[in-house]
């Protein structure tokens, strides 16, 4: 079943879930604004991918399994 705009707890269920998002979007929206996309995407990927993991910057400093 879909949501739809129709009752007044739907409608509040849809506010309560854009405000836990918007913010965070705005921050995306901002850093997109700020920050140049990369020319050459294969490139960028390449460069990403020869980094630090994600897995490896969270376990770092750590003993225990997160």
């Amino acid at each position: 079943m879909s949501d739809t705009a129709d009752d007044l707890e739907t409608a509040g269920r849809w506010l309560l879930d854009e405000a836990k998002t918007s913010g965070l979007r705005e921050r995306m929206r901002d850093h997109l604004a700020t920050h140049e996309s990369p020319d050459d995407f294969k490139a960028f990927r390449r460069t990403v991918a020869s980094g630090t993991s994600l897995s490896e910057t969270v376990d770092e400093g750590r003993d225990e399994r997160v």
